[in-house]
């Protein structure tokens, strides 16, 4: 019985450490996915004090299992500090100052989400004019309500050569998103975190019947299938190059799935190719 009870403490150890580490990944916001809070309606509170404060609180439970009151002086400034943590998640009373650097200097607009701006608005507004590059209610009106045939994850390559970066998370010359392949087109959107540090919205939208052709060309090259410089900093996967006419679209695919979605594109595409 000792037995389960030391194993049963250790866990509860393990789930408030584990706790913790999410909220320090997530304050460090190093990667695109430990920003996935930023501009969701309860992300801030979520991760700056409920995750943190449950997470000590959790923790310093365990220990005092696991060791009894003589570790009660080395547990009480963090357990109340959970406490307080929590209690502020739970009233929305976070400080001003009680954020990561980088998050602070977003601008205000961007920190929460705001209802009362329409997606489709932010589309448009963060139309970058190029072909293909729509809004939001555009690429759900082609759709139709249709279901996805496949989705990945990957980048919309948007300037081959570019080395220089949007943001500091950015990849150069890529704006990072999911492709989605649906029976009548193939759209590319951003991811959240994407699209709240550029300030804009990112769709492209590419009809099946306006595919002229489509190819996997090297990793680093462009529509031209030159691959360009900068192996420490650009994707090492093949790229997935889709025409339509005289324009190109140019995507990187995560985990080299590009020549599958090459091959479920072959069909869909109109003859005579």
């Amino acid at each position: 019985m000792a037995g389960s009870l030391t194993a049963a403490n250790a866990l509860v150890v393990l789930i408030g450490a584990g706790l913790v580490a999410l909220f320090l990944w997530a304050w460090a916001g190093r990667s695109f996915a430990a920003r996935w809070w930023v501009g969701r309606p309860f992300g801030p509170r979520l991760v700056l004090a409920v995750i943190p404060g449950l997470g000590l609180l959790v923790l310093c439970g365990g220990v005092l299992a696991l060791a009894g009151t003589a570790a009660a002086p080395f547990v009480a400034v963090p357990f109340l500090l959970g406490a307080v943590l929590e209690l502020a998640g739970l009233l929305d009373v976070l400080p001003g100052l009680w954020a990561p650097a980088w998050y602070r200097r977003l601008p205000p607009g961007q920190r929460r989400a705001d209802p009362a701006r329409s997606s489709v608005a932010a589309a448009v507004e963060g139309s970058l004019g190029r072909p293909g590059v729509t809004s939001i209610g555009e690429a759900a009106a082609r759709i139709c309500g249709a279901r996805p045939v496949g989705s990945w994850r990957g980048g919309w390559v948007h300037d081959p050569d570019s080395n220089e970066r949007a943001h500091a998370m950015a990849r150069r010359g890529t704006v990072e998103g999911r492709l989605t392949l649906y029976p009548a087109a193939v759209v590319f959107a951003a991811t959240r975190a994407e699209d709240t540090l550029r300030g804009r919205t990112t769709v492209v939208l590419v009809e099946t019947g306006e595919i002229t052709g489509e190819e996997v060309v090297p990793a680093r090259a462009g529509a031209d299938g030159r691959p360009r410089q900068g192996r420490l900093y650009r994707s090492w996967f093949p790229r997935l190059v889709i025409r339509t006419g005289e324009n190109a679209h140019v995507f990187e695919i995560a985990r080299g799935r590009a020549r599958e979605i090459a091959r479920r594109l072959a069909p869909m595409a109109p003859e005579p190719r």
